[in-house]
């Protein structure tokens, strides 16, 4: 059972956008976990293979209680029945009281729309009694959104992660192949 759980398009989208907070939240003993819909094969650098070492090595920097993969296809996320049903199973394996994802409103990336529309939808679905999957209905109690890299509205909190930086910067570091151009 995890007490947070970030939902993410690809591998590396939760660190860039709240790996600080996840410190923040590991630090005051909460359950944390990501769940990456991807696997982030279609991008243009670092192979399957690599984005999954690179998110190993991001998930141990941040102590992470649990994370998971859909393998849904990179480039091509939907809000599917079958692509519910799967983000429903997992939110009611891991129990969290708190999701974050993205904001699904005119994100850059077609992916990370669907992410934070899947995010929304599964939130309410989770709970409902009639839709089955191998675990029981849960519903967790908050979703909470991130955007993009820029900021363009004014949030409605900021999370101060000045004592943590190092440790995001490290996380987003991990994953060599997309952030440093080298690797695979």
């Amino acid at each position: 059972m995890l007490d947070v759980l970030a939902i993410g398009a690809h591998p590396d989208d939760c660190e860039i956008a709240m790996a600080g907070t996840i410190c923040a939240l590991k630090q005051q003993s909460y359950k944390v976990g990501i769940c990456d819909l991807t696997a982030g094969e279609a991008g243009t650098y670092g192979s399957t293979e690599t984005r999954k070492q690179e998110s190993q090595a991001a998930s141990k920097i941040l102590k992470l209680d649990a994370r998971i993969t859909l393998d849904l296809p990179d480039g091509n996320i939907r809000n599917s029945k079958q692509n519910r049903l799967k983000l429903i199973e997992v939110i009611r394996q891991y129990q969290p009281r708190i999701l974050f994802s993205f904001y699904p409103q005119m994100p850059r990336h077609p992916d990370h729309f669907y992410a934070g529309l899947l995010a929304k939808e599964c939130l309410f679905l989770s709970g409902l009694e009639k839709i089955r999957t191998d675990h029981p209905p849960f519903r967790p109690q908050n979703l909470l959104y991130f955007k993009e890299l820029i900021i363009r509205d004014q949030p409605d909190f900021i999370v101060d992660v000045t004592e943590f930086w190092m440790q995001k910067m490290d996380a987003i570091r991990a994953y060599k192949s997309q952030v440093t151009g080298k690797g695979e």
